[in-house]
């Protein structure tokens, strides 16, 4: 498997072949093609050697394109390099036989090809096509002093003895001109080299450092999203993806106001460049209709030169964070209420059963029918109700001890089942119930299970409409697949409740039923909590309830001690 900085050499190289492959792509177009124009425009017909010509650019652009076929899918650098020059020399020396020899005027691409071989081969290349170069030459010219093909051709010999002095000093200076350029062009080559070596140590060094920051925040479990200054996204990382509940492919160089909404007012601030904490909370809905609360810190991203050049918004999901607060808040206030009121509850009691006493007592000396016997028995039923509601509350304040046993969750839901159908008025209301099977055995207080199910579902009941059926759905399974957990769900499609009366259903006197206590929801939170489980509630106006309901399958022995403060 080839590692990065062997990637990056061989897309170096290979972008030198096809530098190579286009010049000469060029160089044939320009110096042959501008022949054949100017041939074509005499009205002499064209000699074999024009045609030669007029061919070898065919010929030439064939070749490329099979040596551009070879670069890309042919990993032996040396050999394309060598191929390619050594065919280059061989082509420019035909050219220099066919116009002059010698004298040619084309004898200037030797040294192109000095320079490619430098480029491509750097200090060998550069001896390599200089020594070959001069062999060709050479060998040009003894074809020449012989006129091999000439006569064919029709060439005419530009010389006929090599060691004339003119033909001697043009030699001399082509030699010369070819070594010259090889040390020239080895020596610059030599430098790009190093140059070229410290670029890709630079370029690999902030491309790794590149791939190191971006593995990093990418596996922060806190989510990132980095925007341009015109708010667009950039960069986001996967726990933002999770976030969020989106990809990387579906925001990237959207709008962050189009994935998150929420944060129109904050990111505007930031793009206006005003003065604010630059931080803020916002609540949003998952998907899954859960309601999310996330924290997003901004802060800017800074260019080479410390410049601005975008916004980095931290994302920090603190939902479980503020359920617990919620509860933990919940708990400490209903024990300091129930500590508060037990004791008021208790002086409250004594008097009335003393009030009830007397009035019964004085209802004695009463006509039967008088206007005084009724309001004799208007103060008896009230103070009877005051009671009730005093036994519900040292309940809910002074919870009975645990009697711990297997609960049989079927039974108790029949009997509530035939319980709501008598209870119902004859109104349309269907409790559909849905069992999971092979469920791992549940140890609690079978009475106070029953209480918190007949609430819940009692509940549910009356938030159901008069003028079309109401359903209420429930359903127990395990919370997860491998858990030993049990969840109960209870959903209706009621009135459901607004946010505000959400977040109390569970306080304690809070209600917004007629005559209601507000003492149902709040002991069924007291028992689930002194079971060790969870209740949780989201409702929408208009749509309905869903009570989620969560118990551990703890045994006899577990239970007890949980009970018992243990």
């Amino acid at each position: 498997m080839e590692t990065a900085p062997e990637t990056l050499q061989w897309e170096n190289k290979q972008k030198r072949l096809l530098a190579l492959i286009l010049f000469r792509i060029l160089t044939i177009t320009v110096l042959l093609g501008s022949s054949v124009i100017i041939n074509i425009k005499t009205d002499q017909p064209w000699t074999r050697v024009q045609y030669i010509i007029f061919y070898s650019i065919g010929v030439t652009y064939l070749l490329s394109i099979f040596y551009l076929l070879a670069a890309k899918y042919t990993r032996n650098y040396v050999f394309q390099s060598v191929t390619q020059l050594v065919g280059d020399l061989i082509f420019w020396s035909s050219l220099v036989y066919l116009t002059g020899g010698l004298h040619s005027p084309f004898t200037f691409l030797y040294t192109l090809t000095i320079i490619h071989g430098s480029i491509l081969l750097r200090k060998f290349g550069a001896l390599l096509t200089s020594s070959l170069a001069t062999v060709f030459l050479i060998l040009v010219i003894w074809m020449e002093s012989n006129q091999i093909f000439h006569q064919s051709l029709g060439l005419q010999a530009s010389f006929y003895h090599f060691w004339e002095f003119d033909e001697v000093y043009h030699f001399f200076l082509n030699f010369c001109m070819l070594i010259l350029t090889a040390l020239l062009a080895s020596y610059l080559a030599e430098q790009l080299a190093a140059r070229e070596e410290v670029l890709t140590r630079q370029t690999m060094s902030l491309e790794m450092q590149r791939m190191l920051n971006r593995s990093i925040v990418r596996g922060i479990s806190s989510g990132f999203i980095m925007t341009d200054l015109r708010g667009r996204v950039t960069f986001i990382n996967d726990a933002a993806e999770n976030l969020i509940e989106t990809t990387r492919r579906d925001c990237q160089e959207k709008p962050v106001v189009d994935i998150l909404p929420e944060l129109e007012s904050g990111l505007s601030r930031e793009l206006n460049g005003d003065e604010w904490g630059r931080r803020m909370e916002i609540t949003r809905r998952e998907n899954s209709g859960q309601m999310q609360w996330v924290t997003a810190q901004f802060s800017d991203l800074l260019g080479a030169r410390q410049e601005r050049v975008g916004i980095l918004i931290q994302l920090e999901n603190i939902t479980e964070r503020r359920k617990l607060e919620e509860k933990v808040f919940r708990s400490e206030k209903l024990a300091a209420i129930g500590e508060l009121a037990a004791g008021i509850a208790h002086e409250i009691r004594n008097p009335l059963t003393s009030i009830s006493g007397s009035i019964q007592m004085l209802s004695a000396d009463l006509s039967e029918g008088s206007d005084n016997q009724k309001l004799m028995e208007i103060i008896l039923r009230e103070t009877d109700r005051l009671n009730l509601l005093i036994d519900d509350f040292l309940s809910y304040a002074r919870p009975k001890s645990m009697t711990t046993d297997v609960v049989y969750l079927q039974e108790i839901l029949e009997d509530i089942t035939h319980l709501v159908e008598q209870t119902t008025g004859g109104r349309r209301v269907h409790l559909r119930t849905e069992y999971e099977e092979h469920l791992p055995e549940l140890y609690a207080d079978s009475n106070q299970i029953r209480q918190v199910l007949w609430n819940v579902i009692k509940n549910s009941v009356e938030s159901l409409p008069d003028n079309r059926p109401g359903v209420v759905w429930v359903t127990i399974g395990r919370a997860e697949a491998s858990d030993h957990r049990i969840r109960f769900v209870i959903r209706d499609n009621g009135r459901g409740m607004s946010r505000e009366v959400k977040d109390r259903v569970f306080d304690p006197f809070y209600t917004t039923k007629q005559g209601g206590t507000g003492l149902g929801m709040a002991i069924v939170y007291q028992i689930i909590h002194a079971h060790g489980g969870t209740v949780e509630v989201e409702s929408e106006s208009g749509v309905g309830t869903t009570f989620t309901i969560v118990l551990p399958c703890r045994s006899e022995e577990e239970l007890s001690r949980v009970a018992a403060g243990g």
